[in-house]
């Protein structure tokens, strides 16, 4: 974060290759000060064609100068690899974005 205040951050994880194996997912915003879990679900309940798509919108995260923010994703279960899938600018897939609102 460039200065402290409160930041609103939102964003999209859209995973490939999730099979019957994977039991769970686990979607986080994690900042310098704490993490914030953004979903847990059965990724195999959600997929179509072994795809999930998971939009979520704004948190409000208060950071202090200095302070970094990342998301982590953590499929469970399974042996097989799961990809967080991305794409060209004009069809994103998955983001993440933030901006200083206070």
């Amino acid at each position: 974060a460039p200065a402290t205040g409160k930041y609103q951050f939102s964003g999209a994880v859209t995973l490939t290759g999730v099979v019957a194996g994977h039991t769970n997912c686990v979607i986080e915003l994690v900042t310098s000060n704490r993490v914030y879990q953004v979903a847990n679900f059965h990724p195999l309940n959600m997929s179509s064609g072994g795809v999930v798509t998971w939009p979520w919108s704004v948190m409000l995260v208060d950071m202090d100068a200095g302070d970094t923010a990342f998301v982590r994703v953590t499929v469970s279960g399974g042996t097989k690899v799961v990809d967080v899938y991305g794409g060209a600018a004009a069809a994103l897939y998955t983001f993440f974005c933030g901006c200083r609102i206070v």
